[in-house]
């Protein structure tokens, strides 16, 4: 029996073939491995993004009468001559910044709630809650979302449709529309949400 062995071009091929499988194999996980990574913050930013629509719906829907607060003749921290503002909700837009002040009444208290765009970020800020009379304010310290590259607010007027504030309609506002804008690698991503105003 005549017995034959590799010879050492055969080995030598059979390292080259499995050196290419090795490289091929290693690009095919490293590809995998970014892909998850793109995802997951991908997926982070959307919670992120999720959680403050949430929040700002909440905030909204538990807003106070602005109509009580003003029995007792306090000062407030804007001029409230809009029909919408009796809602407890003030939509004001500076050269720097947009600040929308939210009035909520918790636990028999007031309290301001105040959410700020400013530098690209969204800032959402809880002032004391007291019973006396005029509230405290908070200023922008908590970053809600970073890389926002555009923040806005419309009510819904029947029979007027959406218009941005301020509001010349003397009709109450029975909605409110939220449009975020978020700067992605490059791109912009925007998301709206409708609240419903009790």
């Amino acid at each position: 029996m005549n017995e034959r062995g590799f010879t050492l071009i055969e080995v030598l091929i059979v390292l080259f073939i499995m050196s290419i499988l090795s490289v091929l194999s290693w690009q095919a996980l490293d590809h995998v491995d970014r892909a998850k990574q793109r995802l997951d913050r991908s997926q982070t930013q959307i919670n992120a993004i999720q959680a403050v629509l949430q929040q700002l719906e909440y905030d909204l829907q538990n807003h106070a009468n602005l109509s009580l607060y003003l029995e007792n003749r306090p000062a407030l921290p804007f001029s409230a001559n809009q029909p919408w503002e009796l809602h407890g909700i003030h939509w004001e837009q500076t050269e720097t910044a947009f600040t929308l002040s939210i009035l909520q009444a918790i636990d028999q208290q007031w309290q301001w709630v105040q959410w700020t765009f400013k530098d690209q970020k969204l800032y959402r800020d809880e002032a004391t809650a007291g019973i006396e009379l005029p509230l405290a304010q908070s200023q922008p310290h908590f970053v809600a979302l970073p890389a926002v590259h555009d923040f806005q607010i419309q009510a819904w007027i029947p029979a007027r449709g959406w218009q941005t504030p301020p509001l010349l309609s003397q009709r109450r506002a029975t909605g409110v529309e939220i449009q975020l804008t978020q700067q992605q690698n490059e791109q912009r991503f925007t998301y709206r949400k409708v609240v419903v105003l009790p």
